[in-house]
Formats: C-alpha cells, sequence, structure tokens
C-alpha cells in the first residue's frame, strides 16, 4: 500500500500512541516523561498545525508554539498521563482486528452506544466548536474541533486517535492484537486474510513452535508428552541450580500417580 506523505505522519502518531498505550509508566525516568509529555502534545496538537501556523502568524515573537508545548508539560502530570493511557488502550483495543471474530456478535455490541471496545466509536459533543482556517494562499486548510472551552486531555486524546486513524488510510485489518501475548500493533501492509499475524519475531515463532508440537502429539501421542517432560524436568533442574550456586543441588523425579492410585476407596 501506497501512503502520502500526510498519511504517514498520522501513522507515525498511531505508531506512538500504541506504543504508549503498553508502556510501563512505572519504569521512566526524569527524562523518559519529559519526552511522554512532549510527544502527547504533539499527538494532541495536530488538528491546528501550531507551530507553523503561529509562527506565520507571529513572525517576530520568537517561537510561539514551543511555549504552548511548554506550558503543556508544565501543566500536564504524571497522574493525569497514568489515566489517558488506560484509556487510550481501552479504545485501540476496541479498534483492533482479532482473526476469527464474528460480525454478528460485532454488530450487537455496537448498537450498545456506551460501548467504547468495539471498531465503531463514538464522542458525544454536547458543547464546543469547530474551526477551519487558512493564513497563507500557497498553504492547506486546518480544521480543529473543541469541546467546550477547556476539553480536558482524555477527550482532546481520544479526538486525535481518531482523526489519526481516520486521516492515516490504513485499513482495520492493519490494527490487530497479537493472538500470543495480546499487544495491540500495526502492520505496514495490506494483510491477507488467510494469515495470521504476530506482534514480533519471538510471537511468531513461539506461535511457530505450537503448531510443530501439536501436529507432533497428533502423530506420535505419548512420544512426544514423554519428551516434552523430560525437556521441562532438565529445565526445573538448571532453574534449582542456578537460584542456589555452590551447592550440590539433588533433584528427584515424584512418581507419577494414575487415576486409579488416585482415586479415593470406596468405603
Amino acid at each position: 500500500m501506497a501512503f502520502s506523505v500526510a498519511q504517514k505522519q498520522h501513522i507515525k502518531h498511531l505508531e506512538w500512541a500504541i506504543w504508549f498505550c503498553q508502556a510501563d509508566l512505572s519504569t521512566l525516568r526524569v527524562g523518559d516523561w519529559i519526552n511522554v509529555k512532549e510527544d502527547l502534545y504533539e499527538f494532541t496538537d495536530y488538528k491546528l498545525n501550531r507551530r507553523a501556523i503561529l509562527n506565520l502568524t507571529f513572525p517576530n515573537q520568537g517561537d510561539i508554539a514551543a511555549e504552548y508545548q511548554k506550558d503543556f508539560c508544565e501543566a500536564t502530570t504524571e497522574k493525569e498521563i497514568a489515566q489517558v493511557q488506560g484509556g487510550l488502550r481501552k479504545r485501540l483495543l476496541g479498534f483492533a482486528y482479532s482473526k476469527g471474530e464474528q460480525e454478528g456478535v460485532v454488530l450487537r455490541k455496537i448498537r450498545d452506544w456506551s460501548n467504547e471496545c468495539v471498531p465503531v466509536q463514538r464522542l458525544p459533543i454536547t458543547s464546543g466548536r469547530m474551526e477551519v482556517g487558512g493564513l497563507k494562499p500557497n498553504q492547506p486548510f486546518y480544521q480543529a474541533i473543541y469541546f467546550g472551552r477547556e476539553p480536558n486531555l482524555q477527550r482532546k486524546v481520544e479526538l486525535a486517535l481518531f482523526h489519526h486513524l481516520s486521516s492515516s488510510g490504513i485499513l482495520r485489518g492493519q490494527l490487530r492484537t497479537c493472538p500470543e501475548c495480546g499487544r495491540i500493533f500495526l502492520i505496514g501492509r495490506k494483510p491477507r486474510s488467510d494469515q495470521t499475524f504476530q506482534c514480533s519475531l519471538r510471537c511468531s515463532r513461539n506461535a511457530a513452535t505450537k503448531r510443530y508440537r501439536q501436529r507432533l502429539a497428533k502423530e506420535r501421542g505419548e512420544e512426544v508428552k514423554a519428551h516434552e517432560r523430560e525437556r521441562s524436568h532438565r529445565r526445573y533442574v538448571a532453574k534449582q541450580r542456578k537460584k542456589f550456586p555452590g551447592r550440590k543441588v539433588r533433584i528427584q523425579r515424584r512418581p507419577r500417580t494414575t487415576n486409579q492410585s488416585q482415586s479415593k476407596p470406596g468405603l
């Protein structure tokens, strides 16, 4: 699939949103938090292209857009970002495609207007305004939608997500959840309907290994199970020796109980 320069920019924002909604915020350092706040500002500030427009409107006033970004970063707290992360993940999980989903079930969920975990989602507008404008004859028009006078950060993020999804030109089948680990990911090309995709090479290898073992289990049954038990035992021994270095670890196998020995004697 060929994307325009503008669509590629929207896809870049979507890739950041997918990373952000699944990131472990507890591991972020001070510098990482600054980067997250700046990226979040860029993600939600698509509508005005504020940096270019403000600097054209006030060419002698320095970098006005940088001041807006600075104010946003100072006003936004880590607690707010954590709350936004959960809402964004919920939205993306609803949009993401899972292979094998039943269309009838999805349509029934969509009929519930309060349900956010569906591929058709809504943002109610009770008060606000839409703004369209242009400054220079050689520049395209811009569009902005506002929720009230002071929209909260959650609404701004959700509105930005909706805009990036619709303007990126991606197919719904490109936004997926990994069948192995459940992570959200974006496929960079048009997906084949008969193919299953994983989020990473590691998950692809795990899936291939599972399919291989299932096929062997059908063909050689007990032999494969015995082999897997031996592998599990060796891994356990290695784990215990690593846990207690320098000691002579002796691990004995427990006798395997059968259904007959586990059953209680009759009264």
